[in-house]
């Protein structure tokens, strides 16, 4: 059994490295093994909002407890399909006892409106946390995965990059400025590169599913990282941790990251596999 937040971060990074392999059979096989042991997360449905599969859905929801408001406070995803088109925007539920939630209509992030920003088009796999030591008008910190179909796909991805929002209440996120950002772009805090430091072939990629614990002062991060040369051809992917002490410039951790060299299309199934159980192990038996 996964017992840590960090191992099962893990198991969903090994289900993305399949998936980016473009295997969709070891794709099915691999969401059998995060389903037989995450089972299924809550999630808060919004008033008003359809349950039919091609109109929206709801997912990927952060839950914290604000001390000085006494409520719990969980943010999910909403995703709109109408005519094809794909949004994704954040809301917010309350609830005083973790049992019963209103949702907030408004919404509390989305991706930037500028279609030539690079967090455009995605604004995914947000990890919100309470920022005891942080300034009041950065009371709430958020972090996620963004892209902008535009960019540069490395062999068929999306090329994506985490960043960081920051609020007073969590009702509403504004990003940091680029001259706060280690990037120099609104917003933006790491990207795919900065993650293979002793690679210089690796000139895009993509990164995803941050995972954010915040401890004595010290924000921890692990996240999946895939890099590609200039040519969209994969060199590399794993699981990888990275530090700070102020959730905007991030250092990698002293301790070696998880990462495997993905096996080709022509690899037998149960190699695959068996390489997905493997790193989804090692990480967990890391994390305890």
């Amino acid at each position: 059994m996964f017992r840590s937040p960090a191992s099962r971060q893990a198991l969903l990074a090994s289900l993305c490295l399949t998936i980016f392999t473009q295997q969709p059979l070891l794709a099915a096989e691999s969401l059998k093994i995060v389903s037989s042991i995450l089972g299924t997360p809550p999630l808060v449905a919004r008033a008003g909002l359809s349950q039919l599969p091609d109109v929206g859905t709801i997912s990927e929801t952060s839950t914290v407890f604000d001390a000085e408001e006494k409520i719990w406070k969980r943010w999910f995803v909403e995703t709109s399909r109408v005519n094809g088109s794909v949004k994704e925007v954040l809301h917010l539920a309350t609830s005083a006892d973790g049992n019963a939630w209103q949702s907030q209509d408004a919404v509390c992030f989305e991706p930037a409106l500028d279609s030539n920003k690079w967090d455009a088009t995605t604004m995914g796999a947000p990890v919100i946390v309470a920022n005891p030591a942080g300034a009041k008008e950065r009371k709430f910190l958020l972090w996620y995965a963004g892209s902008n179909q535009t960019t540069v796909r490395p062999n068929g991805m999306a090329a994506t990059s985490i960043g960081l929002a920051y609020s007073a209440d969590g009702r509403k996120f504004q990003r940091i400025s680029a001259a706060e950002s280690p990037c120099s772009v609104e917003g933006m805090v790491l990207t795919a590169t900065q993650t293979f430091p002793d690679s210089a072939d690796v000139t895009e990629g993509c990164l995803g599913q941050p995972s954010i614990v915040y401890r004595e002062g010290v924000f921890s991060m692990s996240f999946y990282k895939v890099g590609a040369d200039a040519s969209g051809k994969i060199l590399g992917a794993g699981i990888a941790r990275a530090v700070s002490s102020d959730g905007i410039k991030w250092n990698l951790s002293v301790s070696a990251p998880v990462t495997v060299q993905l096996v080709g299309k022509s690899a037998a199934t149960s190699t695959l596999v068996e390489r997905l159980k493997q790193l989804a192990n090692a990480y967990s038996e890391a994390s305890m």
